[in-house]
């Protein structure tokens, strides 16, 4: 199994779509505890994510993992 590992870097709290190849994920803290994730209004879940990594399982192609962080990116580095 693959795992992601998605945090924001600049302080400000932002949500990650769990949609697309994360939509079936599991996630885990720093720890190895599971994370829940709320839905929106839509039914998709939301990850918060902060200063800490999340870990995400599942895989993906590298365009459609892309398409799943567009949303949160700030820039790229």
């Amino acid at each position: 199994m693959e795992w992601l590992a998605a945090w924001a870097i600049d302080g400000p709290a932002r949500k990650l779509a769990l949609a697309g190849p994360l939509r079936d994920a599991r996630a885990v803290d720093v720890f190895g505890a599971m994370v829940s994730a709320a839905k929106d209004a839509n039914g998709v879940r939301q990850q918060d994510l902060g200063m800490s990594p999340i870990y995400f399982s599942g895989s993906g192609d590298d365009a459609a993992l892309e398409q799943c962080f567009r949303a949160v990116a700030a820039r790229k580095l």
